[in-house]
């Protein structure tokens, strides 16, 4: 399921334990399309200092506005390396954040993101291609592109509006352009294995193909209803049952969970469902922190060697979104609890 990112930008932000600013950008490696990192402006919180935040910390990128839910604390990103919006992000300055998070850091032998169940860090381009001056010439700006001129075999196709991104994997797999004219004024879709090159001096996006290709070009899909109050309860019930079934593909798929523990958790899960469709009938923001919390949790359980201070946050995180809670909604209150239990003696 692709998504919007023009639609990301400004979406807030909230940590485990309070709201930390909104999204400003999402910075992705040009070679693979994948985003390495969203781009957080703290606003008033930090004085607008910008800080970077993997994929890691927030799991699958669902398909929903209003807020994203970070899997990290206030204090933990106040004390993560921040950046210069106006400077290159240096390979020193990831190896930092990768060692300040306990992420691990390009190891060559694991997969590329959208090959695997999860995103995973993406081995960097070679030494020689890759560095100039200590930058990672491939780690660009989703805003920046945004803008950029298309340009074909035989000359200028349109503009770039916007990019699509699969939530599962955080790759960028379409390009969307205004075409003006030449298409009737329609919007059309360029996957990004066409891509070519990126010049950023003329800001050109340069394809193999020809102008008559892109005129052919099939019209931009809708994209996947925001979680607004204006969502109707088909699609916020639709996005529920999206979520639910990632946290139990996690589960299914995952090595390190025992399998007498994967019955009892999908069994959970299973529950998990039924209450929070309910819940989400008078509380869907509820509803939907319970549900990130459940996956974020599930994930760090489900990893080989799983970050302990994540996981606390995670499950603690879990625990929380079910206060205030309690009395009314019993049944959902005793399996978040359950669920919770079961990852704690897995000790996570």
């Amino acid at each position: 399921m692709l998504q919007s990112i023009q639609q990301r930008f400004g979406e807030k932000l909230r940590a485990s334990d309070g709201e930390i600013g909104h999204v400003r950008d999402f910075y992705f490696d040009d070679k693979t399309w994948t985003v390495r990192y969203l781009v957080a402006d703290t606003g008033g919180w930090l004085a607008g200092r910008l800080v970077l935040i993997s994929p890691h910390a927030f799991g699958h990128l669902y398909p929903e506005g209003k807020v994203l839910l970070v899997n990290l604390t206030r204090q933990q990103i106040e004390d993560s390396p921040s950046i210069d919006e106006h400077k290159p992000v240096s390979r020193r300055h990831e190896e930092e954040y990768h060692q300040y998070y306990g992420y691990d850091y390009y190891a060559e032998t694991m997969p590329l993101w959208g090959l695997a169940g999860y995103p995973v860090m993406a081995p960097p381009p070679p030494e020689a291609e890759s560095k100039q001056g200590g930058v990672d010439a491939h780690l660009r700006s989703a805003r920046e592109l945004i803008g950029f001129s298309v340009e074909a075999n035989d000359g200028t196709v349109g503009e770039v509006t916007d990019l699509r991104i699969d939530g599962r994997t955080w790759t960028i797999r379409e390009i969307v352009m205004d075409c003006g004219h030449s298409c009737a004024g329609k919007e059309v879709i360029l996957s990004t294995d066409k891509i070519a090159r990126i010049d950023d001096e003329l800001r050109t996006l340069y394809v193999n193909s020809s102008k008559q290709a892109f005129t052919e070009a099939l019209p931009a899909r809708t994209p996947m209803p925001r979680d607004d109050e204006s969502s109707s309860a088909e699609e916020s019930n639709a996005i529920l049952e999206y979520r639910i079934g990632i946290i139990q593909t996690t589960i299914q798929k995952a090595q390190a969970i025992p399998d007498d523990t994967k019955a009892e958790l999908l069994t959970l899960v299973a529950g998990l469902e039924s209450e929070l469709a309910t819940l989400s009938k008078t509380h869907h923001e509820e509803a939907s922190s319970i549900t990130r919390f459940a996956d974020a949790s599930a994930h760090e359980a489900s990893r080989s060697q799983p970050n302990p201070q994540l996981a606390e946050t995670a499950l603690n995180g879990l625990r929380i979104s079910m206060r205030g809670l309690e009395d009314s909604h019993p049944v959902l209150s005793g399996t978040v609890n359950r669920f919770a239990t079961a990852l704690s003696n897995m000790g996570i």
